[in-house]
């Protein structure tokens, strides 16, 4: 039975829990296809295209019988092994993972129609379809072997797409439940090397791959008794668009603070026609909250700006250089994946034993994934809190000041506004304490009120976002440099790397779209860059044709046009940098600009004689002296 929202909440630890296992194992199983490859150059799968000199075939290169008279120390029979074996098993993975990373799209906008609870369990269902066919597919159906990964990238999308809600549940530390789930995407890769060590122990590829298919029942389960079938909403969504600013107050009204309540409503409702004027226009560009009978005594409605259209949304600058950026690191990491094992071969040897142990560590490595991730939510919430708390900091202290300018009073401290009071009111004030007198100009007291802004809460996210983008580029380029080395040794500082970029690139993507972008699109822009991103892949393929047949097995200038066309990914990080300063520079201007409009509002209410200074906020006390509330 499906729990409700409340009960969702309450249980969200457990639901973060299994996101992370079932994100583990039921993925992006595809990222482990260097240990899944071994498995099925074993068990024969296409080498009905070799030629076998201990195997009896027909004269047709494509037949489906192959006799085999060999076998290996596990009673395992051994098949041949060619090129053209290995060109259409790239080709498969070519497939599942277009598949994996193109299908992003149509899956968000399917998700809005039926909801993530449901499809969640046909993930899973595919997913348990992909393992049927990888441990029962015969060598004479090797074309079962595309469905296969056809199902696996399908279904491992639909587990990591279905599982971004639940970061929802999470106030304040969304980006760092979002880098988790990413990470567990990215480590996916983990359970083909499993079931490799499984399959070297002696253990028939049906018993594994059946065994690991009948687990996601669990998955299954779990989705129906702990999933809302509603969608979980995103916190920040939670808001209204109306508010009663001038009835606000405290809970526990006492008498200081009725007095302070009073005085604040009646200094609002006492504003000349020449303030109102300027004070609406203050309202309407800055969208500022000023109540009085001339402006509007009434229930107000944030007025929101026009959304912007997809369209525009995607020919933005910053959309369009990620695009450029994730389609490189993708094509990157997909053809590393693809020639590991050609590469591993060509650098032992053809030595099997290291070529099985190099890969084994691959695998190993590829659960960094799920603790490197959370470093890129640290980034991009890096100072977030910060600026929260000195933006509200600030706001109170703007209304502070723009309450004064508006009323036509000179802010001041306690000490001097009061005996400037007590002397309007006929007494004395005391010669320690001379009652300052009124500024003649306008222009002195509000230069010396108004102070720097704090940066924006959306500048600092940006700023932050190319922060990690920046990290990104320098680890892409360094990871070319280092694939170009045939030093076997150093291959281990490449696959650092390589699990590290493919947390960290997901991750800071969606951060930024989630930045820059309304929320109600944030999804079609994750998933048409994934589209492009997946059609980018495709290239995959032809380029390890090329590898295999023109450049005898050594991909070395492949990876040079790489690493050069990897320098390119710092334009995004760079763009986004010097935005953000614009941006910035623009935030200060807008709010050096209020004092103006204070000073405009304090002249025009300036009567022939010289008020003197009352404070707006200090109350006085039961012996006498003055308090600040």
């Amino acid at each position: 039975m499906a729990p409700s929202m409340d009960q969702a909440r309450r249980r969200r630890f457990w639901l973060l829990g299994t996101m992370v296992v079932e994100n583990l194992f039921f993925s992006a199983a595809l990222f482990g296809w260097s240990s899944l490859l071994p498995i099925l150059v074993n068990e024969g799968l296409y080498s009905n295209l070799c030629e076998n000199e201990n195997s009896t075939i027909t004269d047709d290169p494509y037949s489906e019988e192959v006799i085999t008279e060999v076998y290996d120390y596990n009673s395992r029979p051994v098949y041949p092994t060619c090129s053209e074996q290995s060109e259409r098993l790239n080709l498969a993975l070519t497939v599942g993972l277009f598949l994996l990373s193109g299908l992003t799209f149509p899956i968000g906008m399917l998700m809005d129609k039926v909801g993530s609870r449901i499809l969640r369990m046909v993930g899973a269902l595919m997913f348990m379809g992909s393992c049927f066919l990888f441990g029962y597919a015969p060598v004479e159906k090797s074309w079962l072997l595309f469905p296969a990964v056809a199902l696996n990238g399908v279904g491992g999308i639909l587990h990591t797409f279905t599982a971004f809600q639940i970061a929802n549940l999470f106030q304040g530390k969304r980006s760092t439940v979002i880098s988790i789930n990413i990470g567990a995407y990215a480590s996916a890769g983990v359970s083909f090397l499993l079931c490799k060590l499984l399959y070297d122990s002696g253990i028939s590829r049906q018993s594994i791959f059946l065994v690991f298919g009948l687990l996601e029942i669990l998955v299954i389960v779990n989705c129906f008794f702990n999933v809302p079938v509603t969608p979980i909403p995103d916190p920040e969504d939670a808001k209204y668009g109306m508010h009663w600013n001038i009835f606000r107050t405290q809970h526990k009204v006492t008498g200081k603070q009725f007095y302070q309540m009073v005085s604040h409503v009646g200094r609002k409702l006492s504003v000349t026609d020449e303030q109102a004027e300027v004070a609406k226009q203050t309202m309407m560009r800055k969208g500022s909250q000023i109540h009085s009978s001339q402006v509007h005594l009434e229930l107000q409605f944030k007025q929101k700006k026009k959304a912007p259209t997809l369209a525009s949304s995607i020919f933005t600058p910053v959309y369009l250089l990620s695009l450029f950026v994730l389609s490189i690191a993708q094509l990157r990491l997909n053809i590393f994946i693809g020639s590991l094992n050609q590469v591993l071969n060509n650098l032992t040897g053809n030595d099997e034993e290291q070529v099985d142990m190099y890969t084994n560590i691959f695998g190993y490595m590829q659960m960094m994934g799920i603790a490197a991730c959370p470093i890129i939510g640290l980034v991009m919430d890096y100072k977030i809190r910060e600026v929260i708390e000195k933006t509200k900091k600030h706001r109170k202290e703007s209304i502070y000041r723009k309450t004064s300018s508006c009323n036509g009073f000179r802010r001041e401290g306690s000490a001097s506004s009061t005996s400037a009071l007590l002397q309007q009111n006929g007494d004395v004030a005391t010669p320690e304490k001379k009652p300052r007198l009124p500024s003649t100009s306008s222009d002195d007291s509000t230069d010396s009120d108004w102070v720097k802004p704090p940066m924006g809460l959306r500048i600092r996210k940006l700023r932050n976002s190319s922060y990690a983008f920046g990290i990104n580029a320098v680890l892409i380029v360094l990871f070319g440099i280092f694939a170009l080395i045939p030093i076997l040794p150093v291959q281990l500082v490449t696959f650092v790397l390589y699990c590290v970029i493919r947390g960290f690139v997901n991750a800071a993507a969606c951060g930024l779209y989630a930045i820059m972008y309304p929320a109600n699109q944030v999804g079609s822009l994750i998933g048409l860059q994934s589209l492009v991103a997946a059609c980018s892949a495709l290239l995959q393929y032809p380029i390890f044709v090329l590898i295999e047949r023109v450049l005898n097995n050594d991909p070395f200038y492949v990876d040079l046009i790489l690493a050069i066309a990897s320098v390119f990914c710092f334009a995004l990080p760079i763009y986004m940098y010097y935005k953000s300063k614009h941006m910035r520079i623009e935030q200060i201007k807008e709010e050096s600009e209020v004092p103006e409009k204070q000073t405009m509002v304090s002249r025009a209410s300036q009567p022939g004689l010289q008020l003197m200074a009352v404070p707006e906020d200090d109350v006085f006390a039961s012996n006498g002296d003055v308090e600040g509330v």
